[in-house]
């Protein structure tokens, strides 16, 4: 069994009820006991294996346009529904600024005194 661990080789179990195939062992232990009644008792976790491959397939020509004519109807929507975003996001935060009375941009008159530097 330790050579089975230690490579992970892929086990069918087979119980009354099922049989698992591609199964690998994950740990297995005899518990040393005397009062077994002679036969041998373990305890294992085992794993199943799922085994996946890719497949590479080219598409016809129509369906690539298709797609990509979808794609450029998509990417216009999703940059006109950000833009729309920041837009709402900038109109709240005005809103908000009007309503608490407190104005992030300065007054243009203290604009003019320090783009000459000195006070008006």
């Amino acid at each position: 069994m330790w050579q089975v661990w230690q490579k992970r080789l892929p086990l069918t179990v087979v119980t009354e009820y099922l049989v698992y195939d591609d199964m690998v062992l994950e740990s297995f232990e005899v518990p040393k006991s005397r009062d077994q009644g002679g036969g041998l008792w373990f305890s294992a976790s085992l794993v199943k294996i799922v085994t996946v491959r890719t497949l590479t397939a080219t598409l016809p020509p129509e369906v690539v346009a298709r797609l990509k004519r979808k794609r450029a109807k998509t990417k216009p929507k999703q940059k006109e529904d950000a833009e729309r975003k920041a837009r709402v996001d900038r109109e709240s935060a005005i809103a908000q600024e009007t309503a608490t009375g407190k104005v992030s941009t300065p007054p243009a008159s203290s604009a003019v005194a320090s783009k000459a530097g000195g006070l008006v």
